[in-house]
């Protein structure tokens, strides 16, 4: 997905349903799974499909 159009369409929805692929039911479950990670490298996770 190209920079100007990351933010369009429902953005939550989307962070949901890739939390949900990787076996999380929440994205404060998905970042406590990950203590050490920075919110750059909680993103990057989440955009790689």
């Amino acid at each position: 997905m190209s920079d100007e159009r990351a933010w369009q369409g429902n953005v939550k929805a989307r962070l949901y349903e890739r939390v949900r692929e990787r076996g999380y039911d929440s994205l404060t479950a998905f970042a406590e799974a990950r203590p050490t990670a920075s919110l750059v490298a909680l993103a990057d996770e989440l955009w790689r499909r």
